[in-house]
């Protein structure tokens, strides 16, 4: 639970950290990111989402 309100604190982007959510499909993985991001937009800041697939694809 502490590593859940730490990413709901947003305390990554003060840590310069990038979380990475890992698990089966159908866990809320995208909801939690999602709201994140509007966490993190509301402070004024940039937001970038990619999926694992996008970060490793090479061309």
């Amino acid at each position: 639970m502490d590593a859940l309100k730490s990413l709901l604190l947003i305390e990554f982007i003060d840590e310069r950290l990038n979380p990475i959510l890992i698990g089966e499909p159908g866990l809320g993985k995208t909801m939690l990111v999602s709201g994140l991001g509007v966490i993190v937009l509301a402070q004024g800041l940039t937001v970038y989402y990619a999926s694992i697939f996008h970060l490793f694809y090479i061309d």
